[in-house]
């Protein structure tokens, strides 16, 4: 009698994946606080020509800190720097002065306005991944504990279920019944350990922009990374000759479980990841935060080249 209503109930509760549907207020989040960004394909810097260069500034500046200010639309300005420069050396005067001031100051402007977009998507970023990994947490944490429900049901079965048949068999109990109640023992302790394999929980996670999108995409522009990231992340890198937008998609590929195709349509490759939202178990929300967190890092990387760039400015500074 205590098996079947054991069996009864967890049927009722534990029949597969469950939809939790009282996690709403971690499901929302107030990540987007910047508008959508809207630009053109012709807003984009094309590909820097390294030929047209001038060799003045090559002389000064290195290739990463080129293709960041080429970036940041700030190439024109280092060659008026360098020129300003060798004017005020040439004849000091007050005007030569103010025009140095006044080209140094819009290069810093340049500088500093793209170092504020980059920690702006990149705190987006982390703020998406701390969002799923709340929640991806939450789901195991309930799974653990109808896990560890299951395990002690289980365990306590088979232990009544052995101390019933001992009592018979010491008491000469002989027949058919002993075996029954081993039987059913057997039976209710497979029932639970499958339960414990099929204990899912999954929730409703909702994220209409979602960067994550645009990255597998690779489309000519975005509404979430602004121009100068946007390039930045698809620019070819000469090392690897890959960008950093595939060396993401390369990762999710191998480390997110995600399968490459030929199909343009991502809905074919995961639409939870790569739509508008959807149910995720807790492994899906792990793994989104592990896409989001590469996201973050590739984003960040360009403030390593601004950083070399105010560095060689710094040193033409001191010449």
């Amino acid at each position: 009698m205590l098996i079947a209503v054991v069996l009864m109930l967890l049927f009722q509760t534990c029949t597969g994946p469950r939809e939790i549907r009282d996690i709403s207020p971690l499901n929302t989040g107030n990540c987007q606080q910047q508008t959508s960004v809207s630009y053109i394909n012709y807003e984009l810097p094309a590909e820097l020509n390294r030929g047209k260069i001038p060799a003045a500034v090559k002389e000064h500046f290195s290739l990463n800190s080129l293709h960041v200010a080429h970036a940041i639309g700030i190439m024109p300005f280092l060659e008026e720097l360098i020129t300003a420069k060798y004017n005020l050396s040439e004849n000091q005067n007050l005007e030569m002065r103010l025009h140095l001031l006044e080209t140094t100051q819009k290069i810093n402007n340049k500088i500093q306005l793209a170092s504020l977009e980059i920690s702006a998507v990149a705190s987006e970023m982390d703020c998406e991944e701390e969002r799923a990994e709340q929640i991806a947490n939450y789901l195991k944490q309930r799974e653990d504990r109808q896990s560890s429900r299951l395990t002690v049901a289980a365990i306590g079965v088979g232990a009544i279920g052995a101390i019933v048949t001992g009592v018979l068999l010491i008491n000469g109990q002989t027949g058919k019944i002993p075996e029954i109640i081993g039987l059913t023992t057997g039976f209710t302790e497979a029932t639970l350990g499958y339960l414990i394999l099929r204990n899912g929980r999954v929730v409703q996670f909702q994220h209409k922009r979602n960067p994550l999108k645009e990255i597998w995409e690779g489309r000519e522009t975005s509404t979430i990374f602004p121009p100068s990231l946007w390039y930045y992340l698809n620019r070819t890198i000469a090392e690897t000759g890959s960008s950093h937008r595939q060396q993401l998609i390369n990762n999710w590929i191998q480390f997110a479980g995600l399968s490459p195709s030929d199909s343009p349509d991502i809905e074919e490759i995961d639409p939870v990841f790569f739509g508008e939202g959807g149910l995720y178990t807790a492994d899906q929300l792990f793994h989104r935060a592990n896409m989001l967190d590469q996201t973050e890092a590739q984003v960040s990387l360009m403030k390593q080249d601004l950083s070399q760039l105010s560095r060689e400015l710094y040193e033409l500074s001191l010449q």
